[in-house]
């Protein structure tokens, strides 16, 4: 069995921000649009797929710095920061 592993966050960039404390539920959602047609005489309508929707991933991180006495901000700048748009991505 694999010994306990403390959890990040990895940008695109290849930027890593550690986390404090492991979070205890995340959850990660993508879903697809469909639109439908009826059609006389049939029982069921015909589906078109017509794309995939953002995904979006949830989770509650903890911060705790009351130990070392430096600004909680110097972490949660990071997740911040991760939030703006990167034109060398596009």
């Amino acid at each position: 069995m694999p010994a306990d592993q403390k959890a990040f966050l990895e940008t695109e960039s290849g930027d890593r921000i550690s986390c404090m404390f492991n979070p205890s539920e995340l959850s990660i959602s993508k879903s697809n649009s469909w639109q439908s047609d009826r059609v006389p005489g049939r029982d069921t309508p015909t589906l078109s797929f017509t794309g995939g929707e953002s995904g979006t991933m949830s989770l509650s991180l903890q911060f705790d710095t009351t130990a070392s006495g430096e600004a909680v901000t110097t972490h949660t700048n990071k997740l911040a920061a991760a939030m703006e748009v990167d034109t060398s991505l596009s």
